[in-house]
């Protein structure tokens, strides 16, 4: 009897150890001053990088022409990064709303405004249900790539000149 209660308490004690030993392995490296500043600056200048306006280039899962998506313009967006609001076109309508924003994530916050104009704009209705499913952003030079959902950019804008 007293080999069996000297395994189960040396077996339980293992196992508290164990527990013990991957629980603080797992917590979270408290950062020094200096590491937490230099990532609010990152952040900070990658926000900054999102600021102003975009012009589309193309939607990376619909291959079709451009000018059949868009026959009068193509989408815009302006990012307004201290406001935390953007602004921009459909290609026919103006839209805009907030934006929620941390590092590369963000969020197209709605109800999105946007005006009513009769257009014949295939790529309009795709353009604007993509920019409700955006989770994060990647920036390139010049070339702006709105995430969605699976990790994958929906589509790619480029910088305005001027």
């Amino acid at each position: 009897m007293n080999r069996i209660f000297f395994i189960l308490l040396t077996s339980f004690l293992f196992t508290q150890c164990s527990v013990s030993k991957n629980n603080s392995s797992t917590q979270p490296k408290k950062l020094n001053e200096n590491e937490q500043q230099e990532i609010a600056v990152s952040k900070n200048n990658q926000e900054k990088q999102l600021n102003g306006i975009w012009h589309f280039e193309y939607f990376t899962m619909n291959i079709q022409n451009v000018n059949l998506l868009f026959p009068f313009s193509v989408p815009t967006l302006n990012f307004d990064i201290k406001n935390k609001q953007f602004s921009g076109t459909t290609g026919c309508n103006n839209i805009s709303g907030k934006i929620m924003l941390n590092a590369d994530k963000i969020q197209f916050i709605e109800p999105i405004m946007m005006t009513r104009m009769s257009c014949n704009a295939r790529g309009e209705a795709i353009f604007v249900e993509y920019l409700k499913q955006i989770q994060s952003y990647s920036i390139e030079g010049q070339i702006l790539k709105l995430i969605g959902l699976e990790g994958k950019p929906y589509f790619i804008m480029k910088r305005s000149e001027g």
